[in-house]
């Protein structure tokens, strides 16, 4: 039985939780993230002292930008969907996954946004889970239907955004494992569950 790799939500680095449970794996650290926020804030004309790819205080709080990159350095490709379009026309099969971008809290003139990933395990599967890191553990979809009815009521109710993850031509082509050498010695910050509720202490939903 597959096990179902998930992490939960601390300080604001739910952008790091997205990207290691859409790979299923730690893949990447907080240090990872603000060294490709760092770079790409050198590449910007903005001449603010602070980032804006990550909060200031030190939080995570990484925007689009850094998540884009990060899938990029694991031979990943990211689209924005359009939310003008059907879901019910996206090709769930040819996707590794699906990131979500949602409202979160307002307070004053700050706005606060969450990141969260969907993915089907195993991907030969035909299972699609919730793997955002505020659940306590992942939650499964029913059905494909359940999943781009979700889908659509966030795009409508919870100013919500969906970008499309794939992997690169050029990663399909070589069948390269580009990025797995980042799990080398770092901690375990993620909780395995399968169906029977075995491992992490919950079950799969």
């Amino acid at each position: 039985m597959s096990t179902v790799y998930h992490e939960n939500q601390r300080l604001q680095l739910c952008a790091q939780h997205t990207l290691n449970n859409l790979l299923q794996r730690p893949a990447f650290t907080q240090l990872d993230l603000d060294r490709i926020s760092t770079e790409l804030a050198a590449l910007g004309t903005n001449a603010s002292i602070l980032n804006p790819h990550r909060s200031p205080f030190g939080l995570g709080d990484y925007d689009v930008n850094v998540i884009m990159k990060a899938l990029e350095e694991v031979g990943m490709d990211v689209e924005w969907f359009d939310r003008r379009k059907d879901v019910r026309d996206i090709d769930l099969s040819s996707l590794d996954g699906i990131i979500v971008n949602v409202f979160s809290t307002r307070i004053l003139f700050w706005k606060s946004n969450h990141w969260f990933a969907i993915k089907k395990v195993p991907p030969e599967g035909d299972t699609f889970y919730n793997l955002d890191s505020k659940l306590s553990h992942p939650k499964a979809f029913a059905s494909t239907d359940e999943l781009l009815t979700f889908l659509t009521e966030l795009l409508e109710t919870r100013e919500g955004q969906i970008f499309l993850v794939r992997k690169s031509e050029g990663e399909k082509a070589a069948g390269s494992d580009k990025g797995e050498g980042n799990e080398a010695g770092r901690a375990e910050t993620g909780r395995e569950y399968d169906g029977s509720g075995g491992k992490g202490g919950s079950a799969v939903d």
